[in-house]
Formats: structure tokens, sequence, C-alpha cells
């Protein structure tokens, strides 16, 4: 092992180092210990001021990178040309900020918000990405730095600020979703911890899907009403939307109404689970809904295969072989119009019972229109397309799978609530 400066390499180093010893090393040693000698937390403060402006640039880095760099070197290093030192300076920097730098921050502090504020703006994003990392590694991201970052172009350096940092200007964060957000910004402004009830109609009013769901797994966001509202105009397009709007404990009964009136079994057996949805409400939405239905102008109104079920039935034809002989699962307008007849319901009710995906549903309706159990069975296999685990089936002496007062009430659900004419 040698003692001459001009020759020691990084691991013969002694363990303490001497003053005398640094300086030649500085002057005269391999730059591989250099940089070595540079980076121990055991090189004084005043040094590592002075090797700060060493003209190699990994010597500086080292600097930048060392513990007992003091704060005005590593304010001096965050103007450096390198960007790989400025980014370097930034751990330090936070580091060095006092507990109350956000509220009550001292001269010291402000020197170094004032770099790091620069830092948040520099050309490159590497140097910025490091800025949020640092920011979040606090704890307590100071605001003013973290408004500059939430608002950067670069994905890396605003999405972990917009989700994490719990002291961002509301304000700012109300203007950036005025200004048609991308996907990303949307998710994650959805995952802060506290979401306004403003913030988040906000996110909502997007339509976004993604956002929306992650806003009701958010136990931290207040949702209003309104924006309820649109989150189940959105669930009909949105499946995916349907199974937490149903357990979120705050789904107000109006819109549990209109959720369950479009959404599937499951849904609806989470809702009533949930004493959110009864057949007295059930019945009146589905009324509305009905009306309106009416109103609207249909290519096929399927008077025709209403007509045609009577003159079926008036023959002796309009019977459970005759339809299943005659099921056309592409057309099923003339089951339509034989349930309509039979069960003397509005054709498009029946039409949206097909669809509904409930076998509960179907089984009623065909029970209501006088028709035997096979007959449910074959539409829910052919017609609505129920996957077998789906699908329920007649019991050991064929008859309907579901009591008379269960059947009453998925029909009542839909809007069917008059009973049937003596025969």
């Amino acid at each position: 092992m040698t003692t001459d400066p001009r020759q020691m390499r990084p691991d013969e180093l002694p363990i303490n180092l001497q003053p005398d010893l640094m300086e030649a090393i500085l002057k005269l040693g391999r730059h591989e210990t250099i940089v070595a000698m540079v980076g121990r937390s055991d090189v004084p403060g005043p040094v590592l001021n002075l090797i700060a402006r060493h003209k190699a640039p990994d010597v500086r880095l080292a600097v930048a990178r060392n513990t007992s760099t003091s704060a005005d070197t590593l304010i001096s290093l965050a103007n450096d040309k390198e960007a790989k030192i400025r980014g370097a300076t930034v751990p330090g920097l936070t580091a060095r900020l006092s507990g109350k730098a956000n509220s009550r921050p001292t001269m010291g502090d402000r020197k170094i918000i004032g770099s790091l504020k620069k830092l948040a703006e520099d050309e490159l994003a590497s140097v910025r990405r490091q800025v949020t990392s640092s920011m979040l590694e606090k704890g307590q991201p100071i605001t003013e730095i973290a408004n500059i970052l939430a608002q950067d172009l670069d994905r890396a350096v605003a999405e972990p600020i917009l989700t994490g940092a719990p002291q961002l200007d509301e304000d700012l964060l109300h203007k950036m979703l005025e200004h048609y957000p991308p996907p990303w910004m949307l998710k994650a402004i959805a995952q802060r911890k506290q979401l306004g009830p403003q913030l988040t109609h906000d996110i909502v009013e997007h339509r976004d899907a993604d956002a929306t769901g992650i806003i009701l797994d958010n136990e931290g966001a207040v949702i209003d009403q309104k924006s309820f509202g649109i989150m189940v105009e959105m669930a009909e397009e949105h499946p995916s939307l349907q199974e937490p709007l149903a357990l979120h404990p705050h789904l107000p009964r109006e819109e549990a109404l209109r959720l369950a009136y479009f959404s599937g079994e499951r849904i609806l057996e989470m809702l009533k689970a949930a004493h959110k949805v009864n057949p007295s409400e059930a019945r009146r939405l589905a009324r509305t809904a009905s009306r309106e239905l009416a109103r609207v102008r249909r290519i096929a109104t399927y008077e025709d295969a209403v007509a045609e079920a009577a003159r079926l039935d008036r023959s002796g034809q309009l019977d459970d072989e005759f339809l299943i002989k005659y099921l056309d699962a592409n057309d099923p307008t003339l089951l339509i119009g034989s349930l309509a007849f039979r069960g003397r319901v509005h054709p498009l009710i029946v039409k949206r019972i097909l669809k509904s995906e409930s076998a509960k549903a179907i089984t009623a309706l065909v029970w209501r229109a006088g028709f035997r159990p096979n007959l449910a069975e074959e539409i829910m296999e052919k017609v609505a397309h129920l996957p077998k685990n789906k699908q329920i089936r007649a019991n050991h002496n064929y008859r309907f799978p579901l009591q008379d007062t269960e059947m009453v009430w998925y029909l009542e659900f839909f809007g069917i609530d008059d009973p049937l004419p003596a025969a």
C-alpha cells in the first residue's frame, strides 16, 4: 500500500483523512481517487465548497451527492451546466429544509425553496422528475413547488404530485380540469386522498369511465347528487361502473332506482340488499320509463307481431311448442309479440326484459304469459344469450323454479303490476 498521494488508489485512502493529504490528493492525485475522497462524509464542508468549483463534472457530482455538503454549496451547484449535477443537488436541498418550511420558513428555507423552484422549472425533465421524487419523499411537499410540478407537461413529473401532494392549490386544480386535461391527469387527481364535491364534480363532468371508477373507490372523495346523476347515466354505457355505484354507501335513492332500471339482476340484488330499492318505488320509476319509451319513435312497433299472436291464439296454435319451433334468435319479433299479447304487457317492456340479462325476470314474464318453463329456458339460452351459470331451470316437478310472490316482484320492477283478467 502506497502513501504517495500521486499513486494512491481509492481503496488505499486512510480511515482518517488529514488536511494536508486531502490537499495533496486534490493537486496531484489520480482522478478516481479524488472522486472517491470527495464522496466521503468526513470531508469538511469548507473543503467541499472549494472542490465544488472543480473543472471535472464527476468531481462536482460527488460534491453534490455528499451529505456533508452545505446548503449554500448545493444552491451554487444547482446552477451547474451539467443536468446530472443539478439533479443531484435536489435530495440534499430537500433534506435541509426545516420542518416548518411550508408554514413558517426560515431565511435558509427561503433560499433553498427559491433554488428548488428553479429546478422544478428546469429545461430537462430528468431534473424536474428528481424534484418530484424528493418532494414526495419529504412527506409534506412545499406547496408552491408542488403547484409548479403539478402543471408540468411531463407525466412522470406531474402525475405523482397530482395524486400524492396533499396541499395543492384547489383553484389551480379547478383550472387544470377546465382545459380538456388528458385522461391520465383525470385519473391522477381522482386518486387524491381528499376530494371535495366540486373537484369530484369537475372530474365526473368529463365522463371518463376510468376516472369515475377511481372516484367511486376513493373513500376520501365527496360525491354530491349531481355527480351521482352523471355517474348513473354513464353506467348504462359502461357496465363496469354499475357494481361500485350499487355498493356505494352514499348513492341517493333516486339514483339507485335509475341504476336498477337498466342494470342486470346481479346489480338489482345488490341494491335490494342495501335497501335502496323496493317494489313500490320500482313500479313508479318503471311507469315513467314506460311512458317515455312509448313516446319514442321506433322503427319496429311490434303491432303486427301482437296482432299475429292474437290470430295464432284464436286458432289454438299459440303454445310453447309453436314458439320454440319458430324461435328466431336474430329476429325475436314474434316471440315479443306473443309474450306481450298473452301477458298483457307493452311489447317494448317485453323487449327490455329480454335484454335485461335477468333470468328471473324472463322466467316471471313467461309465467305471466301462461307458458311453461321450457320456453323460458329456450329464451335464456337462444335470445338472451345468458351463460349457463346464470340460467335457471325448472324444478324436478317441471314447475317454475321461483315462488309466485318473487315473480310478481320482478314483474312489478318493470312496471307490470296489473293483474291479468280472469280467463
